[in-house]
């Protein structure tokens, strides 16, 4: 089965940012991480900005993952804490535990 070579290039964007969650990568960072156009790993991260999967620092000052990974995954991490923590004789109740970190912590 043959890959779609846009979709491919929106992983290895991904997986470039992943990498470090905290750090805001510049364009050339990200493109020349996998020997991308500048052109077109621009025009990828713009669609992917506007649906929420990356976030731009600001003018100038480059990328990261956006909130819309978060929200896809804070069920999964809930319906393990929960699972986890109640089959545990922590003292610490699920609530408590996931409150620690909320989404916006995360993006920063």
């Amino acid at each position: 089965m043959g890959m779609i070579k846009v979709i491919d290039k929106a992983f290895n964007i991904v997986e470039v940012l992943a990498s470090d969650p905290h750090r805001v990568f510049s364009l050339a960072d990200i493109a020349d991480a996998f020997g991308m156009d500048h052109g077109t790993c621009v025009n990828i991260l713009k669609t992917m900005t506007s649906r929420g999967y990356v976030q731009k620092a600001g003018p100038r000052q480059g990328y990261k993952l956006g909130y819309k990974f978060y929200d896809l995954t804070d069920e999964i991490y809930i319906d393990c804490a929960k699972g986890f923590f109640g089959k545990q004789n922590t003292g610490f109740t699920t609530d408590w535990i996931l409150n620690i970190a909320t989404k916006e912590d995360l993006l920063k």
